[in-house]
């Protein structure tokens, strides 16, 4: 921990999760639930944030009384359960759901409607474009079931939800995958005006940025300007008309 703090991390995640699924048997190294205890111990201790990457049930809820700020990924083996969800709540734990790998997982062609939608596709570099249309060798159609059930569930119990892709895994790629986990995030549920939370205001309060993630006098200028009201329709964050980078314009036809 020690090192990764003087190497500058500015928070500590630990991975929890062996592989296994109902229909899988482990296939990766994990702690036991006694270790990753002393692990998430020795994270808090550093003072920085700690999430944790987990999918299965048994996994999230280690994580979530041992004192993870946030989880990483959807659970995928099972749907979860009210003691889960009441504990997140009053823990205040955040849920990064990456359901933009999911939904790749799972085989739909979201990724491959989003590399060919009009308002994005002329922007796309050859290389992000390929990682859109890269595929999952052995789709698993069932995680990303579960996945969206438990993001809409825990959302609809009011636990903070931060976008995140998971990017680049295949069928994901770093920038436009973000458009596609905000429409996944609104299919599961959630409201536009909150889905877009999700991607400002919230990982910004989260991480304890407070120089961004919100519009106001002040504060770090990274903007978009869209055309379109994407509080009504989330496809609107896709017609991007200008950006600014602290503060200075974007030239997007610059592709990699």
């Amino acid at each position: 921990m020690g090192a990764r703090i003087e190497a500058g991390s500015d928070y500590i995640k630990v991975l929890q999760d062996d592989g296994a699924r109902p229909d899988r048997s482990a296939s990766l190294p994990a702690f036991s639930p006694q270790r990753v205890a002393v692990v998430l111990a020795a994270a808090r201790a550093t003072g920085r944030p700690v999430v944790v990457h987990v999918q299965q049930l048994a996994d999230a809820r280690i994580a979530v009384m041992n004192g993870a700020n946030a989880l990483e990924h959807a659970v995928c083996d099972v749907p979860i359960d009210d003691a889960l969800v009441a504990e997140m709540k009053a823990r205040g734990v955040a849920q990064t759901a990456t359901l933009a790998t999911y939904a790749g997982l799972a085989g739909a062609d979201d990724a491959r409607r989003l590399a060919a939608d009009p308002s994005v596709a002329p922007y796309l570099s050859a290389r992000l474009r390929g990682m859109l249309g890269l595929v999952w060798k052995y789709p698993r159609l069932k995680d990303f079931e579960i996945a969206m059930a438990n993001t809409a569930r825990l959302a609809k119990a009011g636990v903070t939800i931060i976008a995140g892709t998971d990017a680049p895994n295949p069928t994901t790629a770093f920038g436009p995958s973000l458009h596609l986990e905000l429409a996944l995030m609104v299919r599961a549920g959630m409201t536009p005006k909150r889905a877009l939370v999700a991607a400002t205001s919230a990982p910004a309060a989260f991480f304890g940025t407070a120089d961004r993630g919100r519009i106001a006098a002040g504060l770090k200028a990274d903007m978009i300007l869209v055309d379109g009201d994407p509080t009504r329709d989330i496809a609107a964050t896709r017609k991007i008309v200008s950006i600014w980078k602290n503060g200075y314009v974007v030239d997007r036809t610059a592709h990699e």
